[in-house]
């Protein structure tokens, strides 16, 4: 018997197992982190928190004037929902485009009584120092403008809703 037949299969395969072994270890281990990335997503994307948080944005004549039409979300949404039977709390930034631009819509918020009640929903027009606060713009709606100040500082009509 020569030499080489008393070798092992490893012993004689080893310079492509071991880089192959490892190839394919680096393989699953980023399959597995892009699925629960990906999961994580999921949730994320279709919690009601994000739900409400997109169609107000959606609904926002100021956010349309500065994307245009249609509205697209994107991809990676980041932040937390944390909901709970009687509550929950959420924070995402939630990237939009269209075809005039894109941004970012920051949603901070709580769920009372079951609804999502925001402390802060603003959409950063990307590429600007434009902010659109979501929220003055419903209260807005709500109580009509604002009148402008008078003569030294006083307001000329009655004063705005606290």
């Amino acid at each position: 018997m020569d030499a080489h037949s008393e070798k092992g299969w490893l012993s004689r395969n080893w310079k492509w197992v071991v880089p192959t072994g490892c190839v394919a270890v680096t393989a699953a281990v980023v399959v597995f982190a892009g699925v629960a990335v990906m999961a994580v997503l999921a949730v994320i994307r279709h919690s009601s928190a994000y739900a409400e948080a997109v169609a107000r944005a959606k609904g926002s004549s100021a956010v349309r004037r500065a994307l245009g039409e249609p509205i697209e979300e994107g991809l990676f949404v980041s932040g937390a929902v944390n909901v709970q039977p009687t509550r929950g709390t959420a924070e995402l930034w939630i990237p939009l485009s269209g075809p005039k631009g894109r941004g970012t819509l920051h949603a901070r918020g709580a769920l009372s009584g079951g609804r999502w009640v925001f402390s802060t929903l603003t959409f950063g027009v990307a590429g600007s120092d434009e902010e659109i606060d979501l929220l003055e713009e419903v209260r807005a709606e709500r109580t009509g403008p604002t009148p402008p100040p008078g003569p030294a500082g006083t307001r000329l009509g009655p004063a705005p809703a606290a």
